[in-house]
């Protein structure tokens, strides 16, 4: 924020409590809020400050508390953005090394935090989907990630466990899931180097002979020549 902006401020600020800005408040404000610009989500910050019930009590004595301060606005400012963010869609990545994934990541998160993101699809009635789908905030979005195409380098391959499609998530019997089975990073690692992944098939019967070799490991070591 720079000293206009915190002149600007506090003649908004004004408003609501008839302090008397200054000089020195202006510098003060414009150093303690430096990362901080004057914009509508600033003023909506104060705004929300002065129309919430003080948590000091009611009556005169809390209302001459209601003096606010740059920490004050930091906080409502965050809420106010975080809110936003919250109904936009989840980061499905770019397909890029850490550093690019990295940078792609922030700043879907300033835009969606910002309002430059459309909101995430709505979620179907609690009565379409079983109960515990519904419960989380972070089901919600496992959710809304399964209805936009993922570029996440490790979702290129389809899962041989779960069945699940290339660019889809992985799933279980309640849903779409969060992370990634290990043999579909093993399937992505295969089809990045050029080589061709194991179908579920394949894998089950993997299984299969694995299984086959460890009950006959057993019976040997239970019966010795």
């Amino acid at each position: 924020m720079t000293l206009s902006e915190a002149t600007e401020l506090l003649a908004y600020l004004s408003r609501f409590d008839n302090r008397r800005p200054s000089a020195a408040a202006s510098e003060a404000w414009s150093r303690a809020l430096a990362d901080v610009p004057l914009d509508a989500d600033t003023k909506a910050a104060v705004d929300a400050f002065y129309g919430s019930i003080p948590l000091g009590g009611e009556g005169y004595q809390a209302d001459r508390s209601r003096w606010m301060q740059p920490h004050h606005l930091r906080y409502h400012r965050q809420q106010i953005r975080k809110a936003r963010a919250d109904q936009a869609p989840p980061y499905t990545g770019v397909g890029g090394d850490v550093r690019q994934e990295l940078v792609a990541a922030r700043q879907h998160a300033a835009a969606a935090a910002s309002g430059r993101l459309p909101p995430a699809p709505a979620l179907p009635p609690p009565g379409d989907q079983p109960r515990f789908e519904t419960t989380t905030r972070g089901a919600a979005l496992v959710r809304a990630a399964a209805r936009v195409p993922s570029r996440r380098p490790e979702l290129n391959a389809p899962c041989p466990y779960c069945r699940a499609k290339a660019g889809a998530p992985c799933r279980n019997r309640r849903g779409p899931l969060g992370t990634v089975h290990d043999v579909r990073l093993r399937a992505a690692q295969d089809l990045a180097d050029g080589r061709i992944p194991p179908s579920a098939d394949q894998l089950a019967a993997e299984m299969e002979q694995r299984r086959a070799a460890s009950a006959a490991a057993l019976t040997t070591r239970k019966d010795p020549a």
